[in-house]
């Protein structure tokens, strides 16, 4: 059925508008990169050469020998693409741009979705009960053109755009964890609760593979489920499907990793950097493990007894330094806190082109707005309370480990989605202020209803 209508629904003014944002954020990326050389210094080269070994048959091994350190997920993608087309820059760039195209898709319909939830266009139309029309046909619906307007943003978001020509697991968080709230969005009005709590856990359990922290999303479908299930017997049918789906995909990896490095573990740096942001040299930020009281002995353990007795006992000693210190420890985890949105940079230590000190100030420009945006929306919280609990769960798995800007970026997707939702919240209420006349039907429209009024799908 879909086949059939596709030429129809390509001709519809919302789709054919979304394709021209997607359009931009390729040209935008593919400009880029023809400016700009393909980061593969630290982690990214690790993941390349983990893609690399795997696809020549030699397992994911990292460049220093490592099995288990980094996250696997997104070098697994790079290793499939690379048995069709052997390992280059080239095919990892082209991965990117498919993903960064996906994201946008994504943000649409994440920021569609929460705008249909309170901010309906037009009257119920007879022929589609608890659809909504458009009082123009030729016009796009509100719910719509904030879709497209967070598309846009996170088609021209500066770092989106940098992350498409570095090689970093954030590249494939970000359609994951979109995939999340999208579900926790749309399983109220869904009649297909069951797939979509199961399609719910196979993400989350990519994302156990891909960027473990990026799970904790996951706490905004199983709250929705758990709110808006009709009875417990769906809740427990629901999260049962929801753990089984996250188990079945994350299972093979511990098992392969019992079987290579000896432990059942997603990876085997957790304890590594938990310890990075708990010790007596710790500052909130990364630190090179040498300039820690761990130092020799963690270089030694890794040496003699493997990766995984070494993030054992990083994890050990992180655990320790926070009993013995509880005052420090949440001193510290306040600061990582607020560290985790600290705005961009103005300056460089070292020069740059002019080039990449006005995308600075973009980007600072950017920022701000999307926090701005993103906090009106707070005076109708009912619209999108999914994606702020997806932002808050996402922002507090960090802080028991260090900030990096790189970490804030997959969630700053969502952000973009909350700020459309936001602008929409401000513009409807100015326009009832201004339009008196008008004022009243606007207020009705924009009424938060509940989210199992109707669904994203309709």
């Amino acid at each position: 059925m879909i086949g059939l209508h596709f030429p129809k629904l390509l001709l519809r003014l919302p789709v054919r508008s979304l394709l021209a944002v997607v359009a931009l954020a390729v040209g935008l990326r593919l400009a880029v990169g023809f400016v700009e050389p393909m980061n593969t210094q630290s982690d990214a080269a690790s993941y390349l050469a983990m893609a690399t070994s795997a696809a020549e048959g030699r397992g994911l091994v990292d460049v220093f020998g490592h099995r288990a350190y980094y996250s696997a997920g997104y070098p697994m993608l790079l290793a499939a693409v690379f048995l069709v087309t052997g390992p280059s820059l080239g095919a990892v760039w082209v991965v990117n741009l498919v993903l960064a195209a996906v994201a946008v898709v994504l943000v649409y319909c994440v920021a569609r979705c929460a705008a249909r939830g309170g901010i309906g266009d037009g009257t119920p139309c007879p022929q589609r009960p608890g659809g909504y029309v458009a009082e123009d046909a030729r016009a796009i619906p509100r719910f719509e053109q904030v879709g497209l307007a967070a598309a846009m943003v996170w088609a021209g978001y500066v770092p989106s755009l940098a992350m498409t020509n570095d090689i970093t697991k954030e590249n494939l968080m970000v359609p994951l964890m979109l995939g999340l709230v999208w579900i926790a969005l749309a399983w109220p009005g869904s009649r297909y609760r069951l797939g979509l709590a199961a399609l719910g856990g196979g993400l989350t359990g990519m994302l156990a593979v891909v960027g473990a922290t990026g799970c904790a999303v996951a706490g905004a479908p199983v709250a929705v489920i758990l709110a808006y299930a009709a009875n417990w017997r769906q809740r427990l049918t629901a999260g049962g499907a929801f753990a089984l789906a996250a188990l079945a995909v994350v299972a093979p990896w511990l098992y392969r990793n019992h079987v290579v490095v000896g432990a059942a573990v997603l990876n085997t740096n957790g304890g590594q950097n938990l310890y990075l942001g708990n010790n007596p040299a710790a500052t909130g930020r990364y630190i090179c493990t040498g300039d820690t009281p761990l130092a020799g002995e963690w270089h030694r353990i890794l040496a003699e007894k493997g990766e995984v007795a070494a993030h054992r006992e990083a994890a050990r000693q992180a655990r320790r330094y926070m009993r013995q210190y509880p005052g420090r420890t949440l001193v510290m985890s306040l600061r990582k806190a607020a560290l985790f949105w600290e705005p961009p940079n103005l300056w460089s230590a070292e020069p740059e082109p002019l080039v990449k000190r006005v995308a600075r100030y973009v980007w600072f420009v950017q920022y701000f707005t999307l926090l701005a945006a993103a906090l009106a929306g707070l005076r109708n919280v009912r619209l999108a309370w999914p994606l702020y609990l997806a932002v808050v769960l996402f922002a507090a798995a960090h802080v028991p480990f260090y900030a990096m800007f790189r970490y804030r970026l997959p969630i700053m997707a969502v952000v973009g989605c909350l700020a459309g939702v936001g602008v929409r919240c401000q513009v409807s209420g100015v326009r009832g202020k201004i339009f008196p006349n008008t004022g009243a039907r606007h207020a009705q429209e924009f009424q938060p209803k509940t989210l199992t009024n109707r669904s994203c799908n309709e």
